[in-house]
């Protein structure tokens, strides 16, 4: 029996080792059939960002978020963050992707989309089944697909549930990014040594902090390859490449890895932004807070600016009826007064006694108590100005979406398109 467990046991090594020499083998072929013309050229500098619907049942919202809330929607939240971008002074255009909603087609699609073509700045409709297989796409497919066909040369990308707090538009001249082509901002976890991706990209293990993909600036004309490389890794990440990374995260940096291509990292580690629990104890982390770096590396002179809030574990559209303020406590990512620790505090996910203080709704929809960073509460004035500036965002946020849900009788052609029966 051992000799048989043994050798059943060596015959799964030789298997798996077997099946990362093919996907090896496979992206390189892949990479070897690129031609410019594989990747759609594109004009400018623009931001893109993906709505859509929620494609599981109608009743996993309820049932997620303990009946306090319902089924995420991503358009609401993409036109919440649109509007905050535009509250930072950003008048990039802006390329609204979804999944041939009905609120997009026919007399009302154009009616709706002549005002978010004029009112407030450029945002152009993207129909995703308008491309080749558009219609097959899902989950973290739809971002390298919106990017690799947007029609700007040079992309910001935004996540929905992204909230900008710093007019993004210098980021396209910062010599950060112009110097390399493509800045990527860091998640809370790291790609281990032992992770078998590095096997299949060949480039020697290093332990390094995932990609957050909730924010991408990359210049498409410049980095094509990469991108394609990307795309390529992602459609097949429910088969493979999802298996060893957090779906399209981990991507970004293997594929300009594997290709030796040039990207900048910023330096910051993301901090938490969330509120109390009315214990007055319990933090409830709902929001990565990213921060913006006009320079490789983090000084006195050049602090870290916060740019990017993300609404993802708290989205505006699964609780549509809580009015609260939600971002009101701030743990920072990084410990020490000057923001040069190394070693940051870890994330943390609540379970079991005591989650119900708070309630958030993750990835796959498993409702647990937010999370948390083993850090305690900034208090620094910076924190406080960063605080203060939420607020008022997120009062003028709360507002409108009300405003689109009808809660207040708006009559817009947004808002009569946007009923609250996702």
């Amino acid at each position: 029996g051992d000799a048989g467990t043994n050798d059943d046991l060596q015959a799964n090594k030789r298997n798996y080792a077997g099946r990362l020499a093919q996907e090896k083998h496979a992206w390189r072929a892949f990479v070897r059939s690129l031609r410019p013309s594989s990747v759609p050229t594109g004009h400018g500098r623009g931001v893109v960002v993906v709505g859509g619907r929620d494609h599981g049942k109608a009743s996993d919202g309820p049932e997620r978020t303990g009946g306090h809330g319902g089924r995420a929607y991503y358009t609401l939240d993409a036109l919440l963050g649109i509007a905050a971008l535009r509250w930072t002074g950003c008048m990039l255009p802006v390329e609204l992707w979804h999944d041939h909603e009905a609120i997009f087609l026919g007399a009302t699609g154009r009616e709706v989309a002549t005002v978010m073509g004029s009112v407030g700045g450029k945002v152009k409709l993207r129909d995703f089944h308008e491309l080749p297989g558009g219609s097959d796409w899902q989950g973290f497919q739809l971002i390298t697909k919106a990017i690799l066909h947007s029609a700007f040369a040079e992309v910001l990308y935004l996540d929905a549930d992204v909230v900008p707090l710093l007019n993004p538009s210098g980021f396209f001249t910062s010599p950060v990014y112009t110097h390399a082509g493509a800045v990527f901002w860091r998640d809370f976890e790291q790609v281990l040594y032992e992770n078998p991706i590095w096997q299949v990209i060949g480039v020697r293990p290093t332990l390094m902090w995932d990609t957050d993909s909730s924010q991408l600036l990359i210049n498409r004309t410049r980095h094509w390859r990469p991108l394609a490389l990307c795309d390529y890794f992602n459609e097949r990440g429910p088969y493979f490449y999802h298996w060893f990374l957090n779906g399209d995260a981990g991507l970004w940096h293997m594929a300009w890895l594997a290709l030796a291509a040039s990207m900048q990292v910023i330096a910051a580690h993301p901090g938490k932004l969330g509120y109390l629990a009315a214990d007055g104890a319990t933090f409830c982390g709902i929001s990565h807070l990213q921060h913006w770096l006009p320079t490789a590396e983090i000084s006195s002179r050049h602090p870290p600016l916060a740019a990017f809030a993300n609404r993802g574990l708290r989205k505006f559209s699964v609780f549509p009826h809580d009015g609260d303020l939600r971002w009101t406590v701030l743990k920072r990512g990084l410990g020490g007064p000057i923001w040069k620790n190394s070693s940051p505090p870890m994330q943390t996910f609540p379970e079991g006694t005591g989650t119900h203080r708070c309630l958030c709704v993750g990835h796959g929809g498993t409702a647990f108590g937010c999370s948390d960073l083993a850090a305690e509460p900034d208090r620094s004035e910076m924190a406080g100005a960063v605080l203060n500036r939420l607020a008022s965002l997120e009062l003028d946020l709360l507002k409108l979406r009300d405003g689109i849900l009808l809660v207040n009788g708006g009559h817009n052609p947004v808002s009569k398109a946007l009923r609250p029966d996702w």
